[in-house]
């Protein structure tokens, strides 16, 4: 099992590089871009941003967090929900019915997904691979 959770931060960790990739195409829509080229863009981004990220919190929340329990303590709870605010500003991403809305929503899902990827690599991730190895 073990085995199994090491693989799965790196796993992890590599959706992270993609998520990031992601997220610096996003952030190249022009912000005077009309609303097809934004859904054009949004559509490229969806197997990232849409379905990568749902697997990607589930397989945190479902079979990384359990797993390791009181090693990551309350911070488990912490991260589960911005999970909840990434998924809804993600939401506002691809339904605002407007160019400028959809640019903001795309602004702060950006900000937060950022933040919280970091915090896992700087701390999550780590004190994960030391509590699984018994350092």
């Amino acid at each position: 099992m073990t085995n199994d959770l090491l693989d799965l931060i790196e796993q992890l960790e590599q959706e992270h590089r993609q998520m990031r990739d992601a997220l610096a195409h996003l952030a190249e829509v022009p912000a005077d871009a009309d609303l097809a080229a934004v859904a054009a863009a949004l559509r490229d981004l969806a197997p990232v941003l849409v379905a990568g990220l749902d697997e990607h919190s589930a397989a945190e929340d479902n079979t990384l967090f359990p797993a390791l329990g009181e090693a990551v303590g309350g911070a488990a709870e912490a991260f589960r929900a911005e999970h909840d605010d990434i998924r809804s500003w993600r939401d506002q991403l691809y339904e605002s019915p407007s160019v400028g809305d959809r640019l903001r929503a795309g602004a702060e899902l950006q900000e937060l997904l950022v933040a919280h990827m970091d915090r896992e690599e700087a701390m999550l991730f780590p004190s994960a691979r030391d509590a699984l190895s018994g350092d």
